[in-house]
């Protein structure tokens, strides 16, 4: 019996350490042609690794290539698996900005500045999805409206 749980004990040790995150390359027209078209087994293929917050909440995991670094993504499934908004906080969230304006020539629907004329919050609209960059709680939400069905 107790070779049988060691053996089960090295397995299980064995299984979670090949549990790590997957290196993706989400830049912010990765994540824009995501969001409204990749299922949850989509997703899960593309990141593949899960944890849990302490709020409970599931996240994925992935180290992002454009920020080399690791960086968990909020992602919220519609009634359909279909999935519907990612969020994630990062530090490179003036670089994403940057991408949307000279790269992509996106101007910003909607942008707010403190005292000093710096960015606080900035909404951009691409290809019916919506991109808000939080510049203050370092946030970028990806995320794709619903329809008005009149």
């Amino acid at each position: 019996m107790k070779r049988f749980i060691l053996i089960l004990v090295a397995l299980l040790v064995v299984a979670t350490g090949f549990a790590q995150p997957k290196k993706v390359n989400l830049d912010i027209k990765a994540l824009k042609e995501l969001v409204g078209v990749a299922t949850y087994e989509k997703v899960d293929s593309l990141l593949g690794f899960q944890t849990t917050l302490e709020s409970g909440e599931k996240v994925f995991q992935g180290l992002n290539e454009y920020e080399k670094m690791l960086l968990a993504y909020r992602c919220r499934f519609n009634e359909k698996n279909i999935l519907q908004s990612v969020e994630f906080v990062s530090r490179s969230f003036f670089g994403y900005h940057m991408d949307l304006v000279m790269t992509y020539k996106i101007k910003p629907k909607w942008e707010r500045y403190n005292s000093e004329n710096m960015p606080t919050l900035a909404r951009f609209e691409w290809e019916g999805r919506k991109i808000v960059i939080d510049f203050d709680a370092q946030t970028i939400i990806v995320y794709k409206p619903k329809s008005d069905a009149r």
